[in-house]
């Protein structure tokens, strides 16, 4: 019975592990996984606004500009540039001068022309280098030989001697002798640089006691609107190229042009008040571009030289004979705005036709003269002997009389 009793009871369950009613829902891991995440999201949102206001530091220590000062704009061909000047209350106006021959380098043509004399007796080429904002200033002596129907083929006639096309007219002689073309001219008289100097007031210089300068006596002085003008202009002959007139000139032009750079607060207004008292071509936005490009350069220090060359005497009158080979070689290290380097035969100076002072000279380009030198080459020799020149350039003294010269004599401008 007891074991009928043993067998017939229910048998019990198995016992079930207590891991089983310890485990998590689903749904409620599924909610602490929710939460977890949304509290990482706020931890790195958190640590993204510290990391940021961090790296702005203290509003305290930010540099700021006082309110009624203007930081000065450029404009360049409709493009603003940063500011590069402090304290100027209007943008200045600038546009970048655009070259003829498709190069960094603009050649800029100066002429200084005297109404007294009707001549052009200061020529200057001014090269400015835009990559390395440098400047090279170049003289072009006044009685350089030249070609062409002049009665005296001196490059300080052509201005005068062309009419309407005179500045034209010398542009392109100029170019024609140097072998490139030019980007721009400016041409000043004697109002125009009085205008100028009232810009800068009166500049400390030396003057030399030869040549003779009108109205200012040699020495350390100081040279104003008055008397600016008499270092353009002088009346004797002289072809000394490498000591004064036209060292002095290009001087002076580099302590004027220096003041001028001196003083970039004034840029815009000076850059307009020379474009209104000279003849140029050039905008005064133009001129503003360039002031403000040379700002750290001073001409004081430029390259600055005459056309090499020598004195010759032809046919009663002194002229000045470019040398093409160390022409080219000058022009080709400071000038040539060109990809290719000149030669000699990209050059074009007149030469004489012999050697200087001495033997035969067969007339060249002198009107009537020409025909008779064609005519016969033989007889050359013999019909010389009143016309030609003497060994050895004649002094002052021994220089040729009224009755040799032009009937342009009356004008003074350096032909006696």
């Amino acid at each position: 019975m007891n074991r009928f009793s043993k067998e017939n009871q229910k048998p019990t369950e198995e016992p079930v592990e207590e891991s089983y009613y310890s485990r998590i829902s689903p749904k409620t891991r599924a909610c602490f996984w929710l939460i977890a995440a949304i509290i990482v999201f706020f931890c790195a949102v958190v640590m993204c606004l510290v990391l940021i206001s961090q790296s702005a530091g203290d509003p305290e220590q930010n540099v700021t500009v006082a309110p009624h000062v203007q930081d000065i704009q450029y404009f360049v061909d409709q493009t603003t540039l940063p500011p590069t000047q402090e304290d100027v209350e209007d943008p200045i106006n600038m546009s970048a001068p655009v070259s003829v021959n498709d190069s960094a380098i603009l050649n800029i043509l100066l002429i200084g022309y005297d109404k007294e004399t009707t001549q052009t007796d200061a020529l200057m080429v001014i090269s400015i280098d835009t990559e390395s904002k440098t400047a090279s200033m170049l003289s072009m002596p006044r009685d350089t030989y030249i070609f062409g129907d002049f009665e005296v083929p001196k490059i300080n006639r052509v201005y005068s001697d062309s009419g309407t096309r005179g500045v034209q007219a010398l542009t392109e002689k100029i170019e024609n002798m140097i072998g490139f073309r030019l980007d721009y001219y400016v041409l000043f008289d004697e109002e125009a640089l009085s205008k100028i100097m009232g810009l800068t007031g009166e500049i400390e210089f030396d003057v030399p006691s030869d040549p003779d300068y009108h109205f200012l006596e040699p020495g350390e002085q100081s040279v104003g609107a008055d008397t600016a003008f008499g270092l353009f202009r002088y009346r004797e002959e002289y072809t000394d190229v490498e000591t004064e007139p036209y060292k002095v000139q290009r001087s002076f032009l580099a302590a004027l042009l220096d003041t001028l750079l001196a003083d970039q607060d004034a840029l815009g207004e000076n850059a307009e008040a020379i474009c209104s008292a000279v003849e140029t071509d050039l905008k005064s936005e133009e001129l503003a571009y360039l002031g403000n490009l040379l700002k750290n350069f001073r001409f004081a220090a430029a390259f600055s030289r005459a056309l090499p060359g020598e004195e010759i005497y032809v046919d009663g009158y002194y002229f000045y004979q470019v040398d093409p080979e160390a022409a080219c070689e000058m022009l080709n290290e400071h000038f040539n705005p060109l990809s290719q380097e000149l030669t000699e035969y990209d050059v074009n100076f007149r030469q004489k036709q012999g050697a200087s002072g001495e033997g035969d000279m067969p007339d060249w380009g002198f009107s009537s003269s020409t025909e008779e030198s064609d005519s016969s080459e033989e007889s050359t020799e013999d019909e010389t002997d009143a016309t030609e020149p003497p060994t050895e350039a004649p002094t002052e003294s021994e220089a040729p009389t009224e009755s040799e010269a032009p009937p342009e004599t009356e004008d003074n401008g350096g032909e006696e």
